[in-house]
């Protein structure tokens, strides 16, 4: 798991500073320093993101919920079937969530009711079904409603279990992304075998905004076919809080090519590259956008490095510290390690460790991918 800092200005960790005062006393070019403290703080950042999005949207759809019971008693049919279908027009994202997956019962089964006793029966089958799909084992409490729903759900589950899969053909934008239909993590894939009926999907990559959407398998044999294309995040700061949820979730793996352009997109890195040196000083390279990337980082490896084991990450193509003045002049003055850029593009530590070292070395102004490799492109 890679995570990147948030750094800038006064924002700098200790364990930043402590690695700016190592450069300030002769370290030139080649940054080294713990990250620890830096990995913590985006971690936390993310663990507070998620919960207190979930949970706003959890109370939305519970207060919808409760609500609706009431329309029920009231006899309030067609009020109640048009919360539960605002709520999940607007708490999707959640409810297609594994951990929203209760909730989606729940509500599935009350719209259902509401739909059958208004006498719509096509829908009250379609809410069922989507209600068994979350969850097989789900079932009504005969305590809280009239015989005729509780025989009317068990034949909707005598039905369902007599129907076969149909193959559904997914195609997605990007290629590479984490998959939750009906509130489980399945295998990115082309094909999903699924029931006919109402089926939850769930879509992300990161870099991209999330997709939730409400599916319609067909039976009878007629081709399904689903594609999806998800928005790409414009706005730097959002890919950062992205990344941090997706941290605090345990959800990011640089083994993901997707994960490793978001992390490059994220630097404003045109490549990046993972290795760590062995003992006896050759070069380990775990996940690389160029053999040639690759292939220049062994020869210059620095000597310090060939007798430890240190996890590192080398970026390729920095964020240019001399854009964006507005008047086409270069910045002049601070040496690099003292700007606040340097800490952003320096800021990865690898997974796994819990101090992890970072190397940034420059070659003439420019780093192993922007001189030598194609590199990953964001």
């Amino acid at each position: 798991m890679l995570v990147l800092p948030a750094v800038k200005g006064a924002r700098v960790a200790p364990a930043a500073r402590e690695t700016q005062r190592a450069l300030e006393q002769g370290l030139g070019a080649r940054a080294m320093g713990r990250w620890s403290v830096l990995r913590r703080a985006l971690l936390e950042e993310g663990q507070r993101a998620v919960a207190a999005g979930a949970a706003g949207r959890a109370d939305a759809v519970a207060a919808a919920i409760a609500a609706a019971r009431k329309d029920y008693v009231a006899q309030q049919f067609g009020e109640m079937k048009r919360r539960l279908l605002a709520v999940e027009a607007s708490s999707l994202a959640q409810l297609a969530r594994p951990e929203g997956r209760a909730q989606a019962v729940l509500l599935n089964q009350l719209l259902a009711i509401a739909a059958l006793s208004a006498g719509e029966q096509p829908v009250a089958d379609a809410r069922f079904r989507l209600m068994l799909a979350l969850d097989a084992k789900a079932d009504i409490d005969a305590g809280l409603y009239p015989p005729k729903v509780v025989a009317y759900f068990a034949q909707v589950r005598a039905d369902v279990a007599r129907l076969s899969p149909t193959t559904v053909s997914l195609t997605t934008t990007p290629d590479d992304v984490e998959l939750v239909v009906d509130g489980r993590a399945r295998a990115s894939s082309e094909s999903l075998a699924l029931r006919p009926g109402l089926h939850y999907l769930r879509v992300r990559a990161l870099g991209y905004a999330d997709e939730a959407r409400r599916l319609e398998v067909k039976g009878g044999g007629g081709a399904n076919a689903e594609t999806i294309k998800l928005a790409a995040l414009g706005d730097a700061a959002a890919r950062r809080r992205q990344l941090a949820r997706a941290i605090a979730e345990g959800s990011v793996d640089a083994r993901v090519p997707a994960v490793r352009r978001a992390i490059a997109h994220a630097l404003g890195a045109a490549g990046i590259l993972f290795w760590s040196s062995l003992a006896d000083g050759r070069l380990r390279v775990g996940f690389t956008s160029s053999p040639e990337v690759a292939d220049r980082a062994a020869k210059n490896m620095p000597a310090a490095a060939a007798t430890r084991a240190w996890d590192v990450v080398v970026l390729g193509k920095p964020l240019d510290p001399n854009r964006g003045r507005g008047d086409g002049k270069r910045a002049r003055g601070a040496p690099f390690y003292k700007r606040w850029w340097f800490w952003t593009i320096a800021g990865a530590v690898v997974a796994g460790a819990v101090t992890a070292t970072v190397l940034a070395t420059q070659l003439g102004g420019d780093t192993f991918g922007t001189r030598f490799g194609n590199g990953v492109q964001p």
